[in-house]
């Protein structure tokens, strides 16, 4: 469970970190990279630890 706790860390992370970069900066593509996905990938894992705390 541990290694679950610190993907979903990274993940949450990892979208905190885009968002506090200013919109006029111009960053490289990331292709493949779907904010959607990770959204429910980041709600999915926190349904599945608090079940598992629960």
């Amino acid at each position: 469970m541990k290694t679950n706790e610190q993907l979903l860390s990274a993940l949450v992370a990892a979208l905190e970190w885009i968002d506090a970069v200013p919109s006029d900066t111009v960053l490289p593509a990331m292709p493949g990279f779907d904010r959607d996905e990770v959204n429910e990938l980041i709600a999915n894992a926190r349904k599945e630890l608090q079940s598992k705390a629960s």
